[in-house]
């Protein structure tokens, strides 16, 4: 558990702010990557020193709202296509899903 530790501290400090921008929009895209893994580790270098607080508060916001912009831009462009091609779908009345 101490190697995984010690070696997400190592990549968050290569990263740096960058890093959290670019991981933390990964997180708010539809990639299963949990913040819980993103953000300790830089918070443990804030702690330390090595990084200033409000600059990962400010990284980690403008990375979500970043993955949060293309999810919806992704949505608007090709998001009612998807359902209503699933609506077609003989499971769709399991999931609630319909073409009316």
């Amino acid at each position: 558990m101490q190697l995984i530790i010690t070696a997400l501290i190592t990549i968050a400090k290569d990263l740096g702010y960058g890093g959290i921008v670019f991981l933390m929009a990964v997180e708010s895209t539809f990639f299963p990557l949990p913040s819980e893994i993103v953000i300790p580790p830089y918070a443990y270098l804030a702690q330390q020193g090595e990084l200033n607080i409000f600059g990962v508060i400010l990284a980690g916001a403008l990375g979500s709202l970043i993955g949060a912009t293309i999810n919806y831009v992704l949505s608007r462009i090709i998001g009612r296509a998807i359902v209503y091609r699933l609506a077609d779908h003989r499971y769709a009345k399991f999931v609630l899903i319909n073409s009316n």
